[in-house]
This record gives structure tokens, sequence and C-alpha cells, in this order.
């Protein structure tokens, strides 16, 4: 017997090519204010408000100043001094606008002596921890230039290569006004150049910042990484739980209970829903601010009253318990609330009802208790 398979029709390639063109921009939509803050956050503050919304960021660009101390013989102490203030004040005035970079290089007798290169996340993170004021002026920054530089990477050398001045660039507007700026910072050297040019990696400086100085205290250093990791493994559990208590529990009511008393407990489920999430934060914060709980919720079934953390709990073995939970409870006020939702329920529900009742007989027939049968037959059906 030969299957020949039809092909669709003209109306329905029609509807469909309609469906997913509709699909596609639903999508680009719902995707355009997470487009919007990638965008943002390779943009200076001022291109973030200008209006009309620039989509397409200008590339950061990278100041690159050559001190030259001409026949001095200048202390390393001096040429620190220099180079903070150069690169300080340099990112203060012109780091807002387009600056995201400083490289200084100080010159002496026609030999390089000192170079530094101090991209924007840098100077940011060090300004944050080492700088009260939030006006920056000479006087500071002469005074706390060792500790700004320890941050900014920088090396003392001897070498013959001195920094040529290749002209005016694209940005020569910008360069002399730089450099009369930094003319007037009281510096020991003379500003030889000032060259601006583009640089396509300080686009990632704001995602460098985020991932290694989001916050920092004298006690207590998170990154990123770390809340990425608390997003991850809070969002993949509780979608694994709700997955499995949901499905467990759909399957209950549509093939183990009576259609009454299923429908009854369907409506109990979708009650769940109708209450608006904010008025569920303070009970589920009152629920799960003592967890351990003292009692099973809906019950009377009364729990031992043992904080696992208590450091008065007897026994030895407490601090193995202290050690090994210590890091899970923590999580578990995040995700226990969320393990089951009305929502998912309805949907296993709705398509467990249209699985044919003889799948079940048979397997019965089989010998399969109602588990393997979820397991086994159910829950591999389930998998779109």
């Amino acid at each position: 017997m030969i299957i020949r398979r039809t092909g669709r029709t003209a109306r329905e390639r029609v509807l469909l090519g309609v469906f997913y063109a509709v699909t596609i921009l639903w999508i680009l939509g719902l995707l355009t204010p997470f487009g919007w803050m990638l965008s943002s956050a390779c943009k200076n503050r001022v291109s973030v408000f200008r209006m009309p919304p620039q989509w397409i960021p200008e590339p950061p660009r990278v100041a690159s100043i050559v001190l030259d101390y001409g026949g001095q013989s200048p202390s390393n102490k001096e040429v620190i001094r220099d180079a903070a203030v150069a690169t300080w004040m340099t990112w203060d005035q012109y780091g807002r606008e387009s600056i995201w970079g400083v490289e200084v290089t100080s010159v002496s007798r026609g030999k390089k002596i000192f170079e530094c290169q101090g991209p924007s996340y840098k100077i940011k993170h060090q300004k944050e921890r080492n700088v009260i004021a939030a006006v920056l002026d000479e006087e500071m920054l002469s005074r706390h230039a060792e500790e700004l530089m320890v941050g900014i990477e920088h090396r003392f050398i001897m070498s013959e290569e001195v920094p040529s001045d290749v002209g005016g660039g694209a940005f020569a507007d910008q360069e002399r006004s730089l450099k009369g700026f930094l003319g007037k910072q009281n510096l020991r050297a003379q500003v030889q150049t000032v060259r601006i040019r583009k640089s396509f990696w300080r686009f990632f400086d704001a995602f460098l910042s985020a991932w290694f100085y989001m916050y920092e205290t004298m006690s207590t250093k998170l990154s990123l990484g770390r809340f990425i990791f608390n997003s991850l493994f809070v969002a993949g559990t509780t979608v694994v739980l709700q997955l499995f208590i949901s499905s467990l529990a759909a399957y209950a009511l549509s093939k183990l209970l009576g259609p009454a008393l299923s429908r009854y407990l369907l409506l109990f489920f979708l009650a769940t829903i109708m209450i608006p999430p904010l008025l569920l934060f303070m009970p589920l914060y009152l629920r799960m601010k003592a967890f351990p709980m003292a009692h099973i919720p809906f019950t009377q079934i009364a729990l031992p009253t043992i904080n696992l953390l208590d450091p008065e709990l007897p026994g030895y073995i407490h601090p193995l318990i202290r050690r090994g939970l210590h890091p899970l409870l923590c999580y578990l006020p995040l995700i226990l609330p969320y393990t089951a939702w009305g929502l998912s329920i309805l949907l296993f529900k709705g398509f467990f009802d249209q699985l044919p009742k003889d799948l079940f007989e048979a397997a019965r027939l089989d010998g399969a208790s109602e588990f393997k049968i979820f397991t086994r037959v159910v829950f591999p059906l389930s998998r779109p």
C-alpha cells in the first residue's frame, strides 16, 4: 500500500506565513527593551538621553597623552603624581561624554620613562573605593596619587622609543580642548601631545565594571557572576520542581480522582491565580522568615522547633549539619513558595485529559503501578 502525503493548500500556506510573521514581530517587540538596554550600556551619559533615540552607539574614545619633562630627572613620586592628575582629570572632565580610556606616557631626555593605561571601569572602581569627594581637583589628586594608581596598570621603563607626533586626527577640536585643560592643572611636566582615537574594546567597559566591581565593601565582595548564579539556580530549581509537582497534581486530578472532586479541586488551584502577587509578599515573608517552619502549613501537625543554625544546639554532628545546610537554606524561601502553580497544573491537566483511556488500561493490565505509568507513559508524552 502506498501512502501519499498531501501538501498544504495555498490558503493554509498563507495562513501559516501570516502566523509566523505575527509571531516573529511579537517576539521582536518583546525583545525591544532588552535590545535598548544593551545599546544603552555601550553609550555615554549624554548619548543615552539624546533625542531622537540613537540605537547604534558611537565607538568610545581613548585619549593618549604624552608628558615631557625635557632635560629634568623627575622622581618616581612626581611621575606618579602627574600621571594620576592627567588620567583622573581627563576622565572626570570628558568621561561622561566620550572618553572611556586614558593612556599616559612620560618622557624625559628623549626617553620613555613611564606609561600607564586607565580604562574607564578601573578608574570608576578606584573612585568609588578611594575618592570620597564628589568633585575631583588637582590638589586632592596630588595627595592621593599613589593610592589612586594602585588599581591602574602602570610601569616604569627606560626605553629609547619616544612617541612620535602623528599630527591631528578626526577629533582635533577635542584634542586641543583637552591639551588646554591639562595645561591648567599645575603639572610638573609639559603636555607634549594629546591624541584621541576610537576604541572598539571600550564598548565593554560597562559590562566589565558590572562583572568585577558590582558591589564591594570592607567585609563583603559580590560580583555579577554570583548574581547570575543565584538567578540561574533559583529559576532552574523552581522550574524543575514545579514541572514535577504540577504534573503529579494534574495526573491525580485527571486520572485518579472522580470528575466531581477533580472539578472542585481544580477550582481551588485556579483561585490561587486570581490573587494578586503583591498581596502574597507579606504572608510569604512571614511564613518563610523563621524557616525551618514550626508546623506544616494548612495542618495541625507540629514539627520539632529546632533551628539547625543555632550555635547552642548540642551534639558533635551540628557543625557538619551547619556547613552542609547553610548554603541551601538561604535559597529555600525563594524556591519553596513557587514549586506549585495553578496555571501549570491546569495546562498539564488539559493535556492529560486528551490521552486515551485505552493507554492507561493496557499499562495497568501489564502490571504497571500508577507511578510507573506516570513516569514511563504519561510524562514522556508530555514533553511538547
